[in-house]
């Protein structure tokens, strides 16, 4: 009954953000199983799964509204707003667009703030989904080798084919995407002095696409209508190029700031004290369910890459010392980024010892929280944003 309430509210700011309604009546199948989480959008319909005590978690739930919050945004965009490219069903072939950013990575924007509109998380909550999503967007060394608008267009050999390199050579355009629309939106909210918004752009995308698939030069027109030449100056380099989001200056107009050294390291899952030295690490992505510390990515840079791991090797002990599942967060703490040492590892049956540099911890995560001396406005500008009230 409470997830039935929560999806009647998903629908109802869905509603309200477009300002109309395609839809007589939506259809929701959903599905739960055992595990997992999923969905796929249709023009009257939206088809889900997730695990069956997902909603007993505040997180896991948190989670399925996302999902249902982002399959039902595609309602409109991407069933009826969608590129030239994807105007006809090509069921035999497969079909490239350059626009997966818009059409998947501001829905993945847009999913968690109207969740937050809706009232459906707390302010704290939202803003620890988008900080996740920077998270996400910053360990990734892939981001700074292909633009997003080129991983969209080989989707078919990159998102849905992913492989162990994946993450050095290729970025989701569902993550930078969704991290390219609050910059933007936090652009025009401040170029406008907060009367305009990425909202806006998207209304006024869906009123004159809905039935007339946009080009890829459609977005970039009705955003120079609402905030002029300067912000398709902003947006350019985010789609064509490595540029990096500013989200930093982007958090500072509401008052926020990014905390990305209090936070555990990924592969050693020690804690950073603020003012402690800086934690070291491998430069590796482990698996998760192994009995062993088995390698799942090696990252682009990193001491591993210089070393020789490589994905599949079970790491044994680091400068002479037993490693097993759970403890390299102390053992890690021993060590300092630069530090010269050891790694033993077992590679197909075969015991081999390398030797490492170790460079930083990677982050675990980050963390949005309210800057010291923030101002009124700023939180007036917050407060406006989310669409809640800042208490």
């Amino acid at each position: 009954q409470q997830a039935a309430r929560d999806v009647r509210k998903i629908v109802v700011e869905n509603q309200l953000f477009w300002r109309i309604n395609p839809l007589e009546r939506p259809f929701w199948f959903m599905n739960f199983i055992v595990e997992g989480r999923g969905g796929l959008e249709h023009d009257h319909s939206t088809v889900l799964m997730t695990g069956r005590r997902d909603m007993r978690d505040r997180d896991k739930y948190i989670k399925w509204l996302s999902l249902v919050a982002h399959e039902f945004f595609h309602v409109w965009n991407v069933r009826r707003m969608r590129p030239v490219e994807l105007s006809e069903s090509e069921y035999q072939v497969e079909q490239y667009t350059s626009q997966l950013w818009l059409a998947e990575g501001l829905s993945s924007y847009y999913d968690n703030l109207l969740l937050s509109r809706a009232g459906l998380v707390t302010p704290k909550e939202y803003l620890e989904l988008l900080a996740r999503d920077i998270h996400r967007l910053e360990t990734t060394p892939g981001r700074l080798v292909r633009p997003v608008t080129e991983t969209s267009f080989d989707a078919w050999i990159g998102q849905y084919q992913l492989n162990a390199n994946s993450i050095n050579n290729t970025v989701s355009y569902y993550t930078k995407g969704a991290v390219i629309g609050f910059v933007l939106d936090t652009y025009i909210r401040k170029v406008s002095k907060n009367r305009h918004n990425l909202d806006e752009v998207m209304r006024k995308m869906y009123r004159r696409h809905a039935s007339q698939p946009y080009d890829r030069d459609a977005f970039k027109n009705v955003v120079t209508e609402v905030a002029g030449d300067a912000a398709v100056e902003f947006l350019e380099p985010l789609l064509n190029t490595t540029a990096e989001p500013d989200v930093d200056s982007a958090l500072e107009w509401y008052g926020l700031k990014l905390d990305r050294k209090n936070i555990n390291a990924a592969d050693s899952g020690k804690t950073v004290e603020k003012n402690g030295p800086p934690a070291s690490g491998l430069g590796v992505v482990f698996e998760e369910g192994e009995p062993g510390m088995v390698i799942k990515a090696v990252l682009a840079g990193a001491g591993a890459a210089s070393a020789g791991l490589l994905p599949a090797d079970e790491v044994l002990a680091v400068g002479g010392e037993r490693l097993i599942p759970g403890g390299l967060d102390d053992l890690m703490g021993s060590f300092r980024p630069g530090e010269e040492t050891t790694v033993l590892i077992s590679r197909r049956g075969k015991i081999i010892e390398l030797n490492i540099t170790l460079g930083n911890a990677i982050p675990e995560r980050f963390e949005i929280v309210l800057k010291s001396g923030y101002k009124n406005s700023q939180v007036k500008r917050l407060q406006r944003w989310l669409g809640q009230e800042i208490k």
